[in-house]
């Protein structure tokens, strides 16, 4: 069987899904520096951050092994790639979206926590946490896009035997 060529933004793409997995596995190890004493002050004054904490993790996993899986069918072409990345990219940007309201929900209690208690909270303060969700989001629908009207991947992965 000859291999597809996986030129243009398909390579592009397989990168992405590589990368993509570690990135989304950050949560995992930024959840585990949190010492024991401040989680304990975290989760009194934002309550939600349980959830969040627990669906991020849940998240990361499900989201890094879709990507990693589509790599793989990228390495190995066959012609229900295009769906499989479809259905992944659909997870991501899924999962995303609660994500982002589930974070909303515990920057809003951590805010309004830390204001009662007098502390500064400084303008901008979450705006990092908030880009990289709407970036992920923005990326999974471009990717979407992309493999739903894209005549490169449609030529790739029909003309593979099946």
């Amino acid at each position: 069987m000859q291999r597809p060529h996986l030129a243009g933004w398909l390579a592009v793409f397989r990168v992405c899904c590589l990368l993509g997995g570690f990135f989304y596995l950050f949560p995992l190890v930024e959840w585990s520096f949190i010492p024991a004493t401040e989680w304990e002050k975290l989760t009194q004054l934002s309550p939600p951050v349980v959830r969040f904490r627990m669906f991020s993790q849940v998240q990361a996993v499900i989201v890094a092994a879709g990507l990693w899986w589509t790599f793989y069918l990228l390495v190995r072409p066959r012609p229900s790639t295009p769906r499989w990345a479809l259905f992944a990219l659909t997870l991501l940007v899924i999962t995303d979206v609660i994500g982002f309201v589930m974070q909303e929900s515990f920057i809003r209690a951590l805010t309004s926590a830390m204001l009662a208690r007098g502390d500064a909270v400084a303008p901008g303060e979450f705006t990092e946490a908030r880009s990289h969700v709407i970036l992920g989001i923005v990326g999974g629908v471009a990717w979407i896009f992309y493999f739903l009207t894209s005549r490169r991947v449609k030529n790739t992965f029909t003309a593979l035997p099946t």
